[in-house]
């Protein structure tokens, strides 16, 4: 009988051993009582446990409502802008206060500002604690309300942040008071909070922390939550505080309304400030309020219903109502789940316990009595992994494996580091063949990868290991993870069957469970797109514009238009649109006679913005309407679709949209608050690493600093380029109808005025590609080369052949392997190939010709299949070697290849004339190498100290090359470099160079390029005076500023090679 590991510890003892979540210091009035209670509610997704008994009274139903105003008064400001704040918060005669950054505020000053109020604020924590101890405050109305307990809680323990650019560890805390209502004896619970920075805009860490910033954000939810089911046995718990992210994050697990959310929570906000109040106890908001303060914060009052809510004897039921407000209309979603969370809906609905009861079973497990209850985090992933056995019929001892091994490498925890490259769940290694940083840290992809059914990755998983279901679970998990510790997976395999036991109900047995060999799609969702996409954006005038007295002169109807506005699309290449003014009939026909070849959201309805997608291309997976401010100021839904290709697995969301036109009411102003609704609703999505576009008619062609460009950029950038600081538009782009993206990389852009001189539309098509993402030296697609620490000649032969024979992954470096000449000394290259006759067939093509041409590669030595060929045996061919047991080890799944210590690889394809990785060549071609101005340390107003680099004068559009060899990096926060800065490093702590004001980038993030090879062409944006590249060299990857900072003009004159550099180079010239 395997020991389930329940919560039962004393709340100090569990508190004590948190070293994954930070730790935990509690202050507080009262003695915790010695027993963690655990949730007898199974209906809520994501229940925690609290924090022990808190000494109190024991409320009664709730009646009316209550009013909780909520304001950051910067810690800052003068005493008489604090008193004013102040007094504008007091305006609506709020029941509650709670109060942010007042750490520089002494009690009386903040009593004398809030005369009959009472105030709390614990005494300051000791060290360096302190100053963030007194952040925060509770306030209430002393005639009404009574102080029956107060505390404060730290939510985080060490936040090592950046904040402007600078080192600093900050603790958050949480400040609450139990107050009884004085008429009738009802208790509510205030909470006053301030939480981390946001982890998406400031992920940046400082010092070498456990966990990440989004995980801290994460852990301190927790707390925040189990803070609150401490106080809700007593009566309704509401929070006031920074929380320092947004509204629209609820698809983000971490964030404060996903979490909230979860435990049953509803909420009032202006951005970034928040009240939370019981919803799923029945509390509602009747109405909230917003205004300016001297702050650089909004006051927020929220009054709510509180309908009886009372004490709880548990955790509270989520319930199904909204209950969520944003003020000043910010953006809603309409047709989203109210799932909390769909992947443990689906595992739930699948798996045999109820619906709801998932999470709540989870988290009341322990991996051992060394460790907390499971947090949310850990509780989703193991659901995640089952989801993927469930969608393979994966046997339950698989998925027991499964977990274990994810318990060992990673406690659950979707690391993004670890040791030396590894990433993720199951800590798998980009230079071992497991894929990108990307899908190694995506755990649906991390799961098939590890079961061995994933796209990404030809490694083997546990399914391909002979005999597995037999192995004890140490040894099947070693075969696939091969680590330095074989034996660590036994420890987990109590709490492992536990977790399977809840999760894995209708997986099949071993023996008697076939595990099926399928395959399913790769789901790629951060970074550049792995191939290039066309998307389109077109208005189609709408029908009512070409019909009946007021008709559009010189246009013919809809019905004559609509097929050349398709042809337009199709001659293009756009497999994905953007379409505005799809009138009724419009709508009607494309959901009729262009069903065969288009998708549509939405395919019915009012709503005249469309997104139509190309069905052999992509698929919908998800889709919804945004409101948005139209004409007169009303919200009007307007499609967001994500899409995932049919071919690559690649996701991606593109939005259509539509801002009001000058006809009619302050269009300007609603534009305003469209675009603000549009770059928050931006903003979150780009922060998932998930590609997005947004294309529409903007409506802002006479807006100046105001229009789209100015405010959507540089979260975005615009498919034609410009810069935003100075907001400076791109003079290609279409007057009103614009494309803007995040998470890639635009490779052209271009405005077709065709269906306006052809009456089609009165507006033009845009249709802009992007760049797609190829790693390794070569520039082809598909592939995902995470060599590592290799040497150059390493490098260019798998530019050669990987693209060459179609091998998506190659393994590189790895300093655990045995050959101390191949793999650790960066000389050998594993291609890896699919364990059937087609992989054969690949692998073996691949292997004949590396040995045909072993001269030109500089290969020492090649294993395939069993055998082996070197070099200095040549005459003997291929030669047998000994059964060593598996597939890998017998080299069946990969061609193994060796290169000599030193050797030059000319690559086959391009006669010999292609630049080495180690040869360094000039970054324009060989004609305007004698325009280098040889500025660098100039000083001068254009500059903010001196100017940083050299500058290299070009017709705008002349090709840029890559300096040196190296991988690709691309920086849109730099607005003086244009709308992207390309950089092109050898790694951390070595040579990079940069490329600024470039109209056009041809490369992607993550590639890795060769010395000559095109990687932008030069431009005029940013802060540049006519078309110029800027260039750059840092020895050291360092700042812009930095010591590493040298001369290019001298460096290039001491390094480079004579004549412009490589062939390419030349001809261009």
């Amino acid at each position: 009988m395997k020991k389930v590991l329940l919560a039962g510890l004393p709340v100090l003892v569990i508190l004590a051993a948190l070293p994954l979540i930070g730790a935990v210091m509690i202050t507080m009035s009262t003695q915790a009582a010695a027993e963690c209670r655990t949730q007898a509610d199974t209906t809520v997704s994501s229940a925690l446990g609290d924090l022990g008994d808190i000494e109190g009274p024991v409320g009664g139903p709730v009646k009316g409502a209550v009013t909780l105003s909520q304001a950051n008064i910067k810690v800052s400001l003068p005493l008489s802008a604090f008193n004013s704040d102040m007094k504008t918060t007091l305006r609506s005669d709020p029941d509650f206060v709670t109060l942010n950054e007042i750490s520089s505020r002494s009690l009386a000053q903040i009593q004398s500002a809030a005369p009959g109020y009472e105030v709390f604020r614990e005494a300051p924590a000791g060290g360096p604690d302190s100053i963030e101890s007194m952040g925060s405050a509770v306030l209430w109305k002393r005639d009404a309300w009574t102080k029956v307990n107060a505390g404060r809680v730290k939510i985080v323990s060490d936040d090592q942040l950046y904040f402007k650019g600078n080192p600093r560890t900050w603790d958050r805390y949480a400040t609450w008071v139990m107050l009884q209502r004085k008429s009738d004896g009802a208790v509510v619970s205030v909470i006053a909070t301030h939480h981390m920075t946001n982890p998406h805009k400031f992920p940046r860490q400082h010092g070498n922390p456990a966990l990440t910033r989004a995980q801290q954000y994460g852990a301190g939810m927790d707390i925040l939550v189990q803070l609150t089911n401490s106080l809700a046995s007593h009566g309704p718990v509401v929070i006031g505080g920074d929380m320092n992210t947004h509204a629209s994050y609820t698809d983000l697990p971490w964030s404060a309304v996903s979490k909230m959310k979860a435990a049953g929570y509803g909420w009032a906000n202006h951005s970034v400030d928040f009240v939370f109040f019981p919803q799923s106890q029945g509390a509602r908001l009747a109405n909230s309020s917003t205004g300016p303060l001297v702050s650089d914060h909004q006051w927020l009052t929220a009054r709510i219903d509180m309908n009886g809510a009372g004490p709880t004897s548990g955790s509270a039921t989520v319930g199904t109502d909204t209950g969520t407000a944003t003020v000043a209309d910010t953006s809603s979603t309409s047709g989203s789940s109210g799932d909390v969370d769909a992947a443990a809906d689906a595992a739930a609905d699948a798996a045999a316990p109820p619906a709801g009861g998932v999470l709540p079973a989870l988290m009341q497990l322990r991996f051992s009595d060394a460790y907390p209850t499971m947090t949310t985090e850990q509780a989703r992933n193991a659901v995640t992994i089952a989801q993927v056995a469930r969608d393979l019929r994966v046997p339950r001892y698989g998925l027991q494996i499964a977990i274990a091994t994810a318990i060992q490498e990673s406690k659950l925890v979707n690391l993004d580091g670890g040791d030396r490259d590894s990433g993720g769940l199951f800590q798998q290694r980009p230079s071992t063949g497991w894929g990108s940083r990307a899908q190694v840290t995506n755990p649906t992809l991390a799961a098939q990868a590890f079961f061995g059914r994933a796209q990404h990755t030809s490694n083997p998983g546990l399914l391909d290991i002979p005999g597995w279901e037999q192995m004890p679970l140490t040894e099947a998990a070693q075969a696939v993870q091969r680590s330095g510790f074989p034996d660590a997976y036994a420890q987990w395999e109590d709490v492992a069957g536990d977790i399977t036991d809840i999760l894995g109900g209708d997986l099949p047995d071993v023996p008697g469970g076939e595990v099926e060999n399928a395959s399913s799609t790769t789901s790629c969702t951060d970074g550049d797109t792995i191939a290039p996409i066309t998307i389109g954006t077109l208005n189609l005038l709408g029908a009512g514009h070409t019909s009946g007295p007021d008709a559009r002169k010189g246009f013919d109807g809809w019905q004559a238009r609509l097929p050349g506005a398709m042809s337009a699309l199709e001659g293009a290449g756009v497999t994905i649109a953007a379409l505005q003014e799809v009138h009724g009939p419009q709508a009607d026909a494309l959901a009729s006679r262009y069903s065969q070849q288009w998708g549509m959201y939405p395919s019915s309805g009012p709503t005249q913005n469309k997104v139509i997608w190309d069905l052999n291309e992509w698929t919908a997976t998800d889709q919804r309407l945004v409101d948005i401010p139209y004409f007169g100021g009303k919200n009007v839904g307007m499609p967001l679709v994500q899409l995932t290709s049919t071919t690559t697995g690649q996701a991606i969301w593109v939005w259509s949209i539509h801002n009001p036109a000058n006809t009619q009411g302050n269009a300007a102003g609603h534009r305003a608050e469209a675009l603000r609704r549009q770059l928050d609703t931006l903003d979150d999505l780009a922060a998932t690493g998930t590609p997005t576009v947004i294309g529409g008619d903007f409506n802002d062609g006479g807006d100046g600093q105001n229009a789209s460009h100015c405010v959507l950029t540089p979260t975005l950038t615009n498919a034609f380029g410009g810069s935003s600081a100075p907001c400076r538009q791109p003079k290609k782009d279409a007057p009103i109808d614009h494309l803007y993206g995040a998470n890639l990389t635009w490779a052209s852009a271009r405005v077709d005025n065709s269906t306006q001189s052809q009456k089609i539309s009165d507006h033009p098509l845009v249709v802009a590609t992007t760049a797609g993402s190829s790693a390794g030296c070569a520039v082809a697609t598909n592939t995902d080369y995470n060599l590592g620490q290799v040497k150059p000649q390493l490098t260019q032969l798998v530019n050669v052949l990987g693209p060459m024979f179609d091998i998506k992954t190659v393994g590189g470096y790895r300093d655990s392997a045995t050959d101390p000449n191949g793999h650790p000394a960066g000389l050998a290259a594993d291609f890896m190939v699919p364990l059937s006759s087609a992989g054969r067939a690949q692998g073996q093509a691949l292997a004949d010709y590396a040995k045909q041409h072993a001269s030109e590669l500089g290969i020492d030595y090649i294993i395939w299949y069993q055998q082996i060929w070197s070099t200095s045996r040549a005459g003997e061919g291929w030669r047998p070697m000994e059964d060593r047991g598996s597939a890998t080890e017998n080299h069946r799944d990969h061609v193994h290849i060796n290169v000599k210590p030193g050797a030059t690889v000319s690559p086959i394809s391009s006669g010999g004339d292609t630049a080495s990785c180690s040869e360094i060549v000039y970054p324009v071609p060989a004609a305007y190498v004698g325009n280098d101005a040889h500025n660098w340390h100039s000083q001068g107003s254009a500059w903010d100290s001196w100017h940083t680099g050299t500058d290299f004068g070009a017709p705008c559009g002349t090709p840029v090359y890559a300096a040196h060899s190296g991988t690709v990096e691309i920086d849109t926060t730099q607005s003086w470099a244009g709308p992207t800065l390309v950089k092109v490093s050898t790694g951390a702590n070595s040579l990079t160079t940069w490329y600024a004001h470039m109209q056009q980038v041809t490369v992607s993030r993550g590639e890795t390029v060769q010395a000559g090879q095109q990687i932008g062409m030069v431009g005029d944006e940013g802060n540049s005076r006519g078309c110029h590249l800027h260039f750059e060299v840092h020895l050291e990857n360092g700042s812009i500023y930095g010591p590493d900072n040298v001369d290019p003009s001298q460096w290039l004159a001491e390094n480079a090679s004579p004549n412009g550099g490589t062939a390419a180079a030349r001809a261009a010239a």
